[in-house]
């Protein structure tokens, strides 16, 4: 079965750009991609830096409960 959009015409844009048509367009597009990634990084890093903060105050409390625990274990041992 034959494609539906056989045949069918391209945007203007896209054939201007087949059809050696400026690249300003294309350059523009293209500068806007990589300003939505660079903003897409940022992003990230600082949900980086949101769950590595999350993970050493974890880490920190789990320590303190430990501790906490291995007293407690101590002092019953002592009780005994």
């Amino acid at each position: 079965m034959p494609n539906a959009n056989h045949g069918a015409r391209r945007s203007s844009s896209t054939a201007s750009h087949i059809k050696g048509g400026s690249n300003t367009s294309r350059r523009d597009g293209i500068m806007e991609i990589r300003s939505q990634a660079l903003e897409m990084i940022e992003m990230l890093a600082r949900m980086f830096a949101i769950l590595e903060t999350i993970e050493t105050r974890s880490t920190e409390r789990y320590a303190a409960d430990l501790r906490a625990s291995v007293k407690e274990d101590q002092d019953a041992a002592r009780n005994i």
